[in-house]
């Protein structure tokens, strides 16, 4: 909520009556979802977890058209983004959309972060990595795929590229590293969040890469993704009164 740029609405799809202070901040829309996520136990949880992730995107998109949005960006529930993410935006034009092609790693557990793309984290652009790697614009474009953007919300992340440069309307690639990708905090679809992800080898290999080769925040990180600079668990001691 802290981004430079004050045009913004953040919409919130919960089951549940969510008290706590940031709920009731006038920049903040609790959109009530009525279904019910998955539980643990769940038969095929992977596949059935996504088709809800899908419902949860598709709802999210309707409730930015209705608000009259130009854009909407599904942030998964524990990544951070940058305060430029809106300014960035706004400031570059674009028909179709927007893919973050750069990014952060980070372990939930060391809350230490690494770089991906890398030659560690083998993955050819960040977006297809990370669920909250793109932003679609709310244009009705008809040379757009249709419905737009409800049909490549609904794809895998990993798509979602390529499916538009096919289109011939390729997404613009923002390399700034504006997206901080959380793994290892239990939730994580491609991870313990459901255990019979085909894609859990893969994510639990890249958590452990901050882990093990990371670092823990900067304070010009902290500054930059807006947390508590005085007790955020992210931040990065002093080192030499550098800051």
């Amino acid at each position: 909520m802290n981004q430079i740029d004050p045009n913004f609405q953040i919409i919130v799809a919960a089951e549940d009556q969510i008290d706590i202070p940031e709920a009731r901040h006038p920049k903040v829309t609790i959109a009530y979802f009525a279904t019910q996520p998955p539980k643990a136990g769940t038969e095929l949880l992977h596949a059935t977890s996504f088709l809800d992730h899908q419902n949860r995107r598709q709802f999210l998109t309707q409730k930015a058209k209705d608000a009259g949005g130009t854009h909407v960006m599904i942030l998964d529930a524990d990544d951070l983004v940058s305060r430029h993410l809106v300014h960035t935006i706004n400031v570059l034009p674009s028909a179709s959309g927007y893919a973050f092609t750069r990014g952060h790693v980070m372990d939930f557990q060391t809350r230490k972060i690494y770089p991906c793309p890398s030659a560690r984290i083998g993955v050819g652009s960040f977006e297809e990595f990370c669920g909250s790697g793109h932003v679609f614009t709310l244009a009705q474009d008809p040379a757009l795929p249709q419905p737009w953007p409800e049909a490549m919300v609904e794809q895998r992340h990993k798509l979602v590229s390529n499916l538009m440069r096919e289109n011939a309307h390729p997404f613009l690639q923002v390399r700034e590293r504006l997206v901080i990708y959380m793994l290892n905090s239990g939730v994580n679809m491609s991870n313990e969040g459901t255990p019979d992800s085909p894609f859990k080898k893969f994510a639990v290999y890249a958590s452990t890469v901050p882990a093990t080769y990371g670092h823990p925040m900067t304070r010009r990180q902290i500054r930059e993704f807006a947390l508590d600079q005085n007790t955020s668990p992210f931040l990065m001691p002093k080192r030499n009164g550098s800051s």
